[in-house]
This record gives structure tokens, C-alpha cells and sequence, in this order.
């Protein structure tokens, strides 16, 4: 007889948790799509304060805008970080040109330990080259101009 009982009160307690456990499952999804759609309807916006927005406003009141420039982080950038640029920058110039001084000085140098014959072949040879050189920009550049359009008759 007691096992009887049991048997029903299982059933019962089974049958029970089943169904809540659908319900629970429905209010999740519902609860989801709803999320979701929410999420795709409504697109999130940054707010994305505009620098010069004062200046505008002052305008409408008073008929005239600020004293002053509105600091511009596209065109100018921060005072230590565009100092160390231009820092940079100009170490770079002065590397370049001590780079090109030094390789002028070094061809001189080779020019100079040559023999005379030497020193003409090497002159000749770059008077070939430089000829040479011209005549080749000249080829490209008849080479790239653009062909004439033909006049056809209209009938």
C-alpha cells in the first residue's frame, strides 16, 4: 500500500516539475527574443561631444563666438608628443644628411686615389650612363602618352 502511494506522489511530483520546467523554459525564451530584438531595434549611439559645440552656442546668444582657438586633436596633437615628433623628425634630417655627406666625401676620396686613366674611364662611364638614362625617361615617355583618337566619318 505504501508503495502504492509512493508510485502517485512520484508521478505527481514528476508531472509537477515537468511543467514547471516548461514554463521556466517559455518565460527564458520569450525573455531572450525579447532581449534580442531590443538589442537589433534600438542601436546603441555613442555620444561624441564636439569640441567647437560651445562656440556655437555663444554665437546664437551673443552674436559672436569665443576669444580663441578650440583645441583641434585632428590637426594639432599634444604639446609633449609633438615636440618629441618634431625632435624626431629632426634627427632623422640630420642623420640623412650626415649619411649623404659621408658617401660624397668617401666617392671623392675613391675618385681622387685613381690614376689618371682611371679617373677618365670613370668620367666617360658616367657620361654613357647619365646618356643613357635620358634616353630611356624619353622611351617611357612616349611610351605612356596617349594615343590619338581617329576621327571616323559619320555616315
Amino acid at each position: 500500500m505504501h508503495k502504492k502511494v509512493f508510485a502517485k506522489v512520484r508521478q505527481n511530483f514528476n508531472c509537477c516539475t515537468r511543467t514547471n520546467v516548461m514554463k521556466h523554459q517559455k518565460v527564458f525564451f520569450k525573455s531572450l527574443v525579447i532581449i534580442v530584438l531590443l538589442l537589433i531595434a534600438m542601436p546603441s549611439t555613442t555620444c561624441m561631444a564636439q569640441r567647437s559645440a560651445g562656440r556655437h552656442y555663444d554665437k546664437e546668444l551673443f552674436g559672436k563666438s569665443r576669444k580663441g582657438k578650440a583645441f583641434d586633436d585632428k590637426i594639432k596633437g599634444r604639446s609633449a608628443s609633438e615636440k618629441a615628433k618634431k625632435e624626431q623628425a629632426r634627427k632623422e634630417d640630420a642623420r640623412v644628411k650626415a649619411a649623404d655627406r659621408t658617401m660624397n666625401d668617401n666617392r671623392q676620396r675613391h675618385f681622387k686615389i685613381q690614376s689618371s686613366a682611371t679617373q677618365e674611364r670613370m668620367i666617360n662611364n658616367k657620361k654613357s650612363t647619365e646618356v643613357k638614362y635620358k634616353a630611356k625617361q624619353q622611351k617611357q615617355k612616349k611610351e605612356q602618352t596617349k594615343p590619338k583618337k581617329r576621327n571616323y566619318k559619320k555616315p
